[in-house]
């Protein structure tokens, strides 16, 4: 997942949330990453049986399900959000994670390399104030597609 690691900027005080179900080697490499750089990383996943099994694996992961009402994850803010599955309600979701990420901060999201996905995905986000979106094609069945959160906006 070099695309992914490229995209994250060595600073100080880098902080990294990861929402994942099913993608462990991914998030093993995310761990590994972060820790080698001195970022800050938490992973959020949807099932509470993912919680209790991957707990003795990652040092910071949460049971945090889409529907709860507020996204302050752990009342933090992040410089990057990577989100590893399809989001059935994409909208709300990227307006209630909108108020974890910092200005200028990247939601960045691992899905399928297809056209009509890629564009609900610029619609959706635009609306919802993200900027700057673009794709990078990881291969003909994934991309990643990234956008960030605009300066200064509610």
């Amino acid at each position: 997942m070099k695309e992914i690691f490229a995209l994250i900027k060595e600073a100080p005080n880098i902080r990294i949330a990861y929402f994942f179900k099913e993608n462990f080697h991914l998030a093993k490499e995310l761990e590994v990453f972060c820790k080698e750089k001195g970022f800050e990383f938490f992973f959020f996943v949807q099932e509470k049986k993912l919680e209790t099994k991957y707990q003795n694996e990652f040092q910071h992961i949460k049971y945090f399900p889409l529907t709860r009402p507020s996204f302050m994850l752990r009342g933090l803010f992040y410089d990057y959000v990577i989100i590893d599955f399809e989001i059935d309600k994409l909208q709300e979701f990227a307006k209630k994670i909108y108020k974890a990420i910092k200005n200028a901060g990247l939601i960045i999201f691992l899905t399928k390399n297809d056209k009509l996905l890629l564009d609900n995905y610029y619609q959706i986000l635009e609306e919802a104030n993200y900027v700057a979106s673009s794709v990078i094609e990881m291969n003909q069945n994934q991309a990643l597609f990234i956008s960030k959160k605009m300066h200064g906006w509610n």
